[in-house]
């Protein structure tokens, strides 16, 4: 950025304040190299065209995600309600009223997340299906069939959405269509809407997609109103949103919103400061985008931002790289301008490489947690505590999986064990309001009241949604003559 040296500098001094303000520095750290990541790579990405490359990588993730959905719903689902057994375990019951919702999240976290990847592959489905020769028209046909019928199980309304509006410009751009067909493909595309609403027509009926968006905006709208200047630390948004959610409130640990979520998390000036960086950067470059060989891929980011306005979007790493990728070949640099020379990309790969390690490392490890929090849920601690040694080893910082073998400890009656354990939890993550419970149950046991006390007020406090904590305090409140304070104040 000629000109805008300057701005370094106070980005600088900001991601300092903003790395000082995280409750958990893990999360600030991880969060920064995703980031980071995605950056270098549209930098790197944009010296290529990806065209040939992106068709055969397009029709293998779709039929690998398509049909990964499709036995989910049919196959997996009633397998895991026969073998999981009804559980006092939050993990088990969590895991079961997902799959009794019907809803598939294939290799996915979240449905939301699923439909919007479904929602995306189809926009390149469809143009790949117009370019194709004969023999290929089936294949892309079936997939876009595969999809479609993904998207309806997933039962996404915001993904039915912003698939219309991104297929809409992509048609009306490519000269598929003109204003007399919009009405035909509107009807097609409220046909698909309105099958996904009779899916889940209770909750369309009382508004509750909706609901829960404006009162998570509102949630994030507070929590920038708490920390406006250095922000609550990049990547810190989940942990720290808890508090500020009132009693009867839907919650969320996402903001259901990117742009409201970054600012939480950066403070307003370092979010402004990174909002003129990106302006000035792609200054006199966004034309490039209304190109008909960049329509595709003007499309596919209307399709990301639209999801980044209802959901977080570019902070899950699928949505993330195909940012990257689709903006890199939107703004592609010319062969002939002279920027690909391999030693000028050098230091890119060197850095691509170095980053992209240490995500490797960050999943790997989170493998490992998730099976040990499977195993925990089931029972099978001695299974547990090996997958999240297993973790700890590739992942020092993880404080989830130390959790996890705090938690094995309790439920095993090693109160010594878990004690250690949920310290070194506090030390990471001082606003962890499950470990001031468990940690406040031991207390009591070890009848250190006063302790006990302390810790379960903590626990209320970060999780004032939370009725198990309030009866906690209360029934430690109660033992104890004279007034005590209110929990939370």
């Amino acid at each position: 950025m000629k000109g805008s040296g300057w701005a370094w500098v106070p980005a600088a001094f900001l991601f300092l304040l903003n790395f000082a303000a995280s409750g958990n520095k893990y999360l600030f750290a991880y969060r920064g190299v995703f980031f980071l990541f995605l950056v270098f790579l549209f930098f790197f990405l944009r010296h290529f065209d990806l065209d040939r490359l992106l068709r055969p990588l397009t029709a293998g993730i779709s039929l690998i995600v398509f049909a990964y959905g499709i036995l989910q719903k049919w196959l997996l689902f009633p397998i895991y309600l026969r073998q999981l057994p009804a559980a006092d375990s939050l993990y088990s019951q969590a895991l079961i009223a997902r799959i009794r919702g019907g809803r598939i999240f294939s290799l996915f976290p979240l449905p939301t997340l699923h439909a919007a990847v479904c929602a995306l592959l189809l926009v390149f489905i469809i143009h790949y299906l117009r370019q194709a020769g004969v023999k290929w028209k089936t294949l892309w046909l079936l997939l876009a069939v595969m999809g479609t019928l993904n998207l309806l199980l997933a039962q996404s309304f915001g993904a039915v959405l912003y698939l219309a509006a991104a297929l809409l410009f992509y048609f009306f751009r490519s000269g598929v269509i003109r204003v007399r067909y919009v009405a035909p493909v509107l009807m097609a595309l409220s046909l698909v809407f309105f099958l996904v609403t009779a899916l889940r027509f209770a909750e369309a009926r009382e508004l509750e997609p909706a609901k829960l968006r404006l009162t998570n905006w509102q949630q994030a709208l507070r929590l920038i109103g708490e920390a406006p200047v250095w922000g609550v630390g990049l990547g810190n948004y989940e942990i720290e949103i808890p508090p500020h959610i009132r009693p009867g409130e839907a919650s969320s640990i996402y903001a259901h919103n990117f742009v409201l979520q970054l600012a939480a998390e950066t403070g307003l000036p370092l979010f402004l400061l990174l909002l003129f960086g990106v302006a000035w950067s792609l200054r006199g470059q966004i034309k490039m985008l209304l190109r008909p060989e960049a329509v595709l891929y003007a499309a596919a980011l209307i399709l990301i931002i639209l999801n980044g306005l209802v959901d977080i979007g570019p902070y899950f790493f699928s949505l993330g790289l195909a940012l990257a990728l689709c903006l890199s070949q939107a703004l592609r640099i010319p062969a002939s301008a002279g920027a690909g020379a391999p030693r000028h990309r050098r230091w890119q790969v060197v850095v691509l490489a170095l980053l992209a390690i240490l995500l490797a490392l960050h999943e790997w490890a989170e493998s490992a947690r998730i099976k040990g929090d499977f195993s925990a849920s089931q029972g099978r601690f001695a299974q547990a505590e090996t997958e999240y040694r297993r973790s700890l080893a590739r992942n020092p910082f993880g404080y989830r999986a130390e959790m996890g073998l705090a938690v094995c400890a309790f439920q095993q009656g090693q109160s010594g064990r878990a004690a250690d354990r949920l310290e070194r939890v506090l030390r990471v993550f001082p606003h962890y309001a499950n470990a001031s419970f468990l940690l406040s149950r031991i207390e009591v046991g070890r009848q250190r009241y006063l302790s006990a006390l302390y810790l379960a007020e903590r626990a209320c406090r970060d999780n004032t949604k939370s009725g198990l904590y309030r009866k906690w305090y209360d029934s430690i409140a109660s033992a104890f003559p004279g007034k005590i304070p209110a929990a939370g104040n």
